[in-house]
């Protein structure tokens, strides 16, 4: 092989290094600051929000999972 190609072949794996890297990191990131969780979170916000103002569902928010917590509106406003 020449120089050339060499090069060439090198900088190749270089990137595909980089590439694999970036995306490994990018999950731990994600996971260590509950990127994920926060981004399921405001779906399902704005899901409940469009039920209480009588907005049909979009069908992407359909297919994902529903979060299994649920929350008392009671709790956070309860009179002393």
């Amino acid at each position: 092989m020449d120089n050339t190609t060499e090069i060439a072949i090198k900088v190749i794996l270089v990137l595909i290094v980089i590439g694999v890297l970036w995306y490994a990191l990018r999950e731990i990131v994600c996971w260590y600051y509950k990127i994920n969780e926060r981004i399921d979170l405001q779906k399902e916000t704005n899901r409940l929000l469009r039920k209480m103002v009588g907005e049909p569902e979009l069908l992407e928010e359909k297919k994902s999972e529903p979060i299994k917590k649920e929350i008392d509106p009671k709790a956070h406003w309860s009179e002393k």
